[in-house]
């Protein structure tokens, strides 16, 4: 978990925080070994391809997201869609809660 995020999230009022990215299971784990519940999005564009290598870009080609959304081709209308997709997501148990354990 980046510098800023370490302390900043039990700090918060907020009902949800939006991390825009992460790139390693370990920051999920911070997350959820605070007692946090988390419901991870994964936004894909095919557009776009990359042969990075970098375990930064990799850790979490296996990991299980609570959301995947295609943002591949036009995108007039994802706003509508991550919209929608996200509270219908809401509505659901996420995958991942402080007793969850990451592979």
């Amino acid at each position: 978990m980046g510098w800023y995020y370490d302390g900043q999230i039990n700090k918060s009022s907020s009902e949800y925080i939006l991390i825009p990215d992460f790139r390693f299971k370990e920051e999920i784990e911070r997350i959820l070994d605070s007692g946090n519940t988390v419901y991870t999005i994964k936004v894909f564009n095919n557009d776009i391809q990359s042969n990075d290598n970098h375990i930064s870009e990799n850790d979490l080609n296996n990991f299980k997201f609570d959301l995947v959304l295609d943002n591949t081709g036009k995108p007039e209308n994802f706003k509508e869609t991550v919209i929608k997709e996200f509270k219908k997501m809401l509505t659901k148990t996420p995958l991942y809660n402080k007793n969850s354990k990451i592979d």
